[in-house]
């Protein structure tokens, strides 16, 4: 796989996200100033000078949303499709916090999806769903030229319709999605990628847990704006 000299990141933003994705994007900027930012809407956003946004209308596929997580949940799955010249990217939610140099994560050799194991909390989607492990969706590197051979979006999308909505996607959306359908396709990633913030790991994921400060990005998932900017303050002070 041929891949950039550019770091490639991209966000998945709806208008309701746009103050913490400023926060976040600020924070990917001062480890890696050199970074090429791409968020991906449903609707247009104002962003900083430099950051590209791809507006996408999700209407026509009939994506299914629930409670908090809206239908731009669904970005990501879209990914590979609407950025055809670039063959890998990370891809972050609004909601984490970048502490350091994302090169070691760009350079990681990825085949398909690069993903971090998820919470204990996710041992009963485990259960429910019949599979093995689960992976959080917050933080992805995509080998995106090897998904669009996989025909990652149309299959994605097919699932979304025909297997698992409405019984599981309303509950869990993609990244029940992604979890099920492409399991096999996933490679495990070092927890310090993808930290969620007060969440327990141990009967999950046994190994060594880095901390709030040795984690390379921390994710404040759960809706939790005022925490996330007192650590964004701390991290670019």
């Amino acid at each position: 796989m041929s891949e950039s000299t550019k770091l490639e990141i991209v966000y998945g933003c709806d208008s309701g996200r746009a103050e913490e994705l400023e926060l976040s994007i600020k924070t990917v900027l001062k480890y890696n100033p050199d970074a090429h930012i791409t968020v991906l809407s449903t609707t247009p956003l104002e962003l900083s000078k430099g950051v590209s946004n791809i507006v996408l209308d999700l209407t026509p596929y009939g994506l299914p949303s629930a409670g908090r997580m809206g239908v731009a949940t669904w970005l990501r799955l879209f990914i590979p499709k609407v950025m055809p010249t670039v063959d890998k990217v990370i891809y972050v939610d609004t909601d984490t916090v970048c502490q350091n140099s994302l090169k070691e994560l760009w350079e990681t050799p990825i085949s398909y999806i690069g993903a971090c194991p998820a919470t204990s909390h996710s041992l009963m989607f485990v259960h429910e769903l019949g599979i093995p492990f689960w992976f959080q969706a917050g933080v992805l590197v995509l080998n995106l030229k090897a998904l669009r051979e996989l025909d990652f979006t149309e299959l994605g999308l097919f699932a979304a319709k025909h297997f698992l909505y409405p019984i599981y996607m309303c509950r869990f959306l993609d990244e029940t999605l992604i979890n099920v359908c492409f399991y096999n396709y996933i490679q495990e990633l070092p927890l310090k990628w993808n930290l969620l913030v007060d969440r327990d790991y141990k009967y999950l994921y046994p190994k060594d847990i880095p901390t709030i400060d040795t984690a390379c990005i921390l994710h404040y998932a759960g809706c939790r704006p005022k925490e996330l900017a007192e650590r964004v303050a701390l991290v670019l002070q």
